[in-house]
């Protein structure tokens, strides 16, 4: 087995592969800590200047670098929902889940932090501090009038109440509506101040008495800021790979008062020195210091006029010394922490093994099919029937087990579960190869690709030999058959899942399932799914012709529904009032769809026992809830957020990641606008998203949105194709779209890396700022490349309608089409110049892709791994003689191609003129099928068909349209002598 992980595939395919063997990591992941103003300086000079440097150095490593600082871009935060420590300590938590090297930073000043109230109390731990104020009645009441009883919650909890609740212009941030705003602030900031008071006053005499324990006090006590370097740097031994930066003030400036050192010290209410919070920062220093002195940097400081001045030699040399210590000490620790894995994991953009990257994309779906197992229940009867048809069939030659259903039934998930069943019943002795096709992005699976991985991964997997590297569709097609007769002979039950097949492009005419074997071999067990909507399912039952192969998925009853609810509120801890439960299954029962009762349960889970049944906006239908749904993310995070980040996931080719997202997001003004639409951003030179919108938003897609893992690299994409139609239909207008489209091209251009952006924002004139966008080099390093800017540039140019640049950078750029052979084979190429032509009226564009196809012979021979100079020199020797009537980018290539030749370290030959066959001439493609000698062709104008038939007797039939398959034949065993089309109706003859 090759280098690709510590898990051979036999472990993965005949499920002896756990979860602690997903996919290893390649993201450095990093939550910065911090308080809010007395550091600004520093996080703004380590986005400036640190970051970049490290971020070019884990890419050329073939690592993401994301650096997720929550306070960075605001002033203050400007919620009322009291989520902000839960939404920090989730993502500490995310940080250490992915991140293959360093995941937590902590910088510590002067201030202590804000301690908020918490937002959850447990019932038990609240009722004894209300016992300790008997004698306070005033606090009594103030305690019950914020924090109510969640009887919905297991055990129950009270519920700190929206600010908005009692001060409900709180969040208004209108400028007309100003003086109110500030009279809510400045009623909160008073009735916090109060509500802490009667707390911390109860929860030291319940400690004293012997009530609570010391942890429990410390809930009233403890700041955000502790509790993040709690998570951060002392739960689960997370230390070692962390780095801390703490400044001291010296002495005798701290005695200068709180007022002039007002951003730097905490203060209390009324403007004095918060000496109690004092008291805890110089315990949680003294912490510090005694378990983190290999990972500490200790800077003294003096403030100049009560702030860090850059401008100041001293303090501009102190801030250099951060960035330094952080570039050094970050690039020794991303070092360090996958040197160990260097031989193990999969790097992004490199020119891999075949057989590595089966190991992975087995590793992927595998896992994807055990979590998508897990939330299936009340299907026993169909998942019965299904094991009973396949057990009978064992021992004979079978039809392929077909599940159908309408969208949102739950087909992909009820097919992930009999895979976990199956997994059970066969244990070591089955192999299973599972393809989840679910195209919830606008890329869908080529056939090709699928039956090359499906058959290499059961070659490795039951030591067989490999498909040859010259594999052409009819090819392919006869040896994944050849591969499921000899798995038969050998004795092996192989299990073969291939999910969503309505979802597959239609090259090859793969949607009319000639590729498909009509029948099995025994021990074989074939299962697809389809929507039963589709051309596909249509196609199949004429294939198949009989009914006892298909199994459709229907709607839940509604006992099924409510076995699932409860199933799903019980992990959740969490449950419902009987009013609640009956309004939940009463509008699930109008569909009865899978979809539709997970969109429910997702809005369930955040109901209290106290939220009134008219608030719940349960809709008739999935697409209502749907709606529904997009309106509350509306109405909390803002249309333009929430249309924008879901738009952007919808059109992207294939998924987003996170930092990718919050980058494209600062490109685009509208999100700006609403996001800096009362206030500036404290820095208005330099503007981005503020990391913590995006991540209080995602926690409330957590159920809508997956993380698809490839190459050790996470990317968002929808849990369900029709949220994404749904998205796509509130948001992408075709205005929008296109500007979308081109704020995606410019972001893998890299057009606004190292620029200033024009910005129009409210009480400012046009504005140039930099938005931190990182670039976009089509190669990282020698050997390594921006796999996301080959996947992804060509597709939004393209649909942007950026014509020039698309010429420019992809179809007349000789290194680009290098690059994207070399790394995403030249099948991709030719694909991409396809979807060109449709939208492009250039001529030139179609002799390149010519070109190409005339090369793709060579190139698959090779593998695709064709010397550089080589490339340059075939494509050349092809385009030349074209180069002086296609001046527009055939001269243009021909011109790079030879500057680069005439570059080149090793000794080349550089035709001069086109030696090779041209594209525009007589030879159009090459159709290869190799099935013995070929002995007879007809070709009939009329209908665009060539048929051919072979020594084997295999006849194929190809559509002279597009020059792919149409039919193989593969029944005759005898040798063809003839074939013959006529031109009014198909028909093939053959003797033997």
């Amino acid at each position: 087995m090759a280098a690709a992980g510590d898990v051979d595939l036999q472990d993965i395919l005949t499920g002896r592969c756990g979860e602690a063997q997903r996919t290893k990591s390649n993201m450095i992941r990093v939550f910065l800590s911090s308080t809010f103003t007395d550091m600004n300086s520093e996080r703004k000079v380590l986005l400036d200047k640190a970051y970049p440097e490290v971020l070019s150095f884990c890419r050329s490593l073939g690592l993401v670098f994301e650096v997720v600082d929550l306070r960075w871009g605001l002033r203050n935060v400007p919620f009322g929902d009291h989520g902000v420590c839960e939404v920090s300590l989730q993502e500490i938590g995310t940080c250490q889940k992915v991140s293959a090297g360093p995941a937590f930073i902590g910088l510590l000043g002067n201030r202590y932090g804000p301690r908020v109230l918490p937002r959850l109390v447990p019932e038990k731990l609240f009722e004894v501090l209300l016992s300790k104020l008997s004698k306070n009645p005033e606090g009594i009441k103030q305690l019950q009038q914020w924090f109510l009883k969640d009887n919905n919650a297991v055990p129950p909890t009270y519920v700190l109440q929206p600010i908005t609740a009692h001060f409900p212009h709180y969040c208004d941030l209108r400028p007309e509506d100003k003086h109110l705003h500030d009279n809510s602030v400045l009623s909160w900031r008073f009735a916090e101040t109060h509500l802490l008071q009667v707390l911390r006053s109860a929860a030291t005499d319940a400690e004293a008495d012997g009530d609570i324990t010391f942890e429990e006090r410390r809930l009233f006590y403890t700041s955000v800021t502790e509790k993040e370097f709690e998570d951060g740097l002392w739960k689960d031994n997370s230390k070692a790979s962390s780095l801390l930066f703490v400044r001291e003030i010296p002495r005798q400036r701290i005695r200068d008062g709180p007022k002039r050192l007002a951003k730097f010290m905490d203060v209390t209410f009324d403007g004095l020195l918060d000496t109690e919070s004092q008291e805890l920062l110089m315990k949680l220093k003294s912490r510090v210091n005694e378990t983190s002195q290999k990972i500490l940097n200790l800077h003294y400081v003096e403030l100049s006029k009560g702030s860090i001045d850059p401008t100041r030699k001293e303090h501009a040399q102190y801030l250099d010394s951060v960035c330094q210590q952080f570039i050094s000490q970050m690039k020794d620790r991303v070092q360090a922490a996958i040197g160990h894995l260097e031989l193990r994991r999969m790097i992004r953009g490199s020119i891999q093994e075949e057989e590595d990257r089966m190991v992975e994309e087995a590793r992927q779906h595998t896992a994807m099919s055990a979590d998508k197992s897990r939330g299936v229940h009340g299907r026993e009867g169909l998942l019965g029937r299904i094991c009973l048809s396949m057990w009978e069939s064992t021992t004979v030659r079978h039809s392929p087990v077909v599940v159908h259903g309408t969208a949102g039934m739950g087909k992909t998930s009820l097919l992930c579960k009999l895979v976990q069943e199956m997994n059970g019943v066969l244990g070591s002795k089955g192999v299973m190869v599972i393809r989840l096709l679910a195209a919830r992005q606008p890329q869908r699976f080529d056939i090709d690709c699928v039956l090359r991985s499906v058959c290499l991964q059961i070659c490795l997997a039951c030591s067989l030999a490999p498909p040859p590297p010259l594999t052409a569709h009819l090819e392919l097609v006869r040896f994944f058959r050849n591969t499921l007769e000899d798995v038969s002979q050998q004795g092996n039950t192989l299990l073969i899942v291939l999910d969503s097949l309505d979802q597959l492009s239609d090259r090859h005419h793969a949607h009319k399932l000639c590729w498909l074997p009509p029948d099995v071999p025994s021990n074989v067990h074939l299962l697809v799914s389809m929507d039963t909507n589709s051309e596909v399912f249509a196609h199949l039952r004429l294939k198949l012709g009989t009914e006892q192969s298909f199994f459709e998925v229907e709607r839940l009853s509604r006992d099924e529904g409510e076995l699932i609810m409860e199933s799903y509120l019980r992990a959740s801890r969490r449950t419902l009032t009987p009013e609640q439960k009956d309004a939940a299954l009463q509008s699930f029962e109008s569909t009865g769809c899978p979809l539709h009762l997970k969109l429910i349960m997702s809005a369930a889970k955040r109901w209290t026992s106290f939220t009134p049944c008219t608030e719940l906006l349960l809709g008739a239908s999935t697409q209502e809830v749907m709606s529904q749904l997009l309106l509350r993310l509306e109405e909390k995070h803002g249309k333009e957020l929430v249309g924008g980040a879901l738009g952007y996931i919808a059109l992207a080719r294939g998924g987003l990641l996170e930092a990718e997202l919050c980058d494209v997001m600062s490109l685009d003004d509208d999100v700006i606008s609403e996001v800096y639409r009362y206030s500036l951003p404290p820095t208005p030179s330099l503007i981005r998203l503020p990391p913590l919108l995006w991540t209080r938003l995602k926690l409330d897609l957590q159920d809508q949105l997956e993380e698809r893992w490839t190459d050790g690299v996470a990317a968002l994409a929808f849990s369900s194709r029709l949220l994404s139609e749904a998205v796509s239909a509130r948001y992408l207008t075709s205005e929008r779209r296109g500007r979308s489209h081109r704020i995606l091209a410019e972001y893998f251009l890299g057009r606004w890396s190292g620029k200033l952006k024009p910005a129009s924002l409210p009480g400012l004139t046009l504005l140039l700022s930099d938005r931190k966008a990182p670039p976009q080099p089509l190669w990282f390093t020698p050997g390594l490349a921006n796999i996301r800017k080959l996947q992804e540039l060509t597709y939004h140019l393209l649909h942007a309608g950026l014509w020039e640049e698309l010429r420019r950078e992809v179809i007349g750029s000789a290194s680009w089409l290098y690059c994207q052979t070399q790394v995403l084979g030249v099948s991709s190429v030719i694909y991409d110049l396809d979807q060109c032509s449709q939208y492009m009226d250039c001529s030139e564009t179609g002799l390149i892709r010519d070109a190409l196809v005339l090369m793709k012979p060579s190139l698959d021979f090779l593998h695709g791994q064709m010397d550089e100079s080589l490339f340059y020199s075939e494509l050349l020797a092809r385009l030349s003689s074209l180069s002086t009537s296609c001046l527009t980018m055939i001269g243009q290539l021909c011109n790079q191609c030879e500057n680069q030749l005439q570059t080149s370290p090793e000794p080349v030959l550089i035709p001069k003129n086109s030696f090779l066959q041209q594209p525009g001439g007589p030879l159009q493609h090459t159709l290869s099928a190799s099935h013995g000698g070929l002995v007879c062709v007809d070709v009939s104008a009329a209908v665009q068909l060539l048929v051919s038939g072979s020594e084997e007797g295999v006849v194929v039939v190809w559509s002279l349209v597009d020059y792919q398959l149409v039919h193989t034949l593969l029944g005759h065993t005898g040798e063809s002598d003839s074939s013959q089309v006529s031109e009014t109706v198909v028909s093939l003859v053959w003797f033997s």
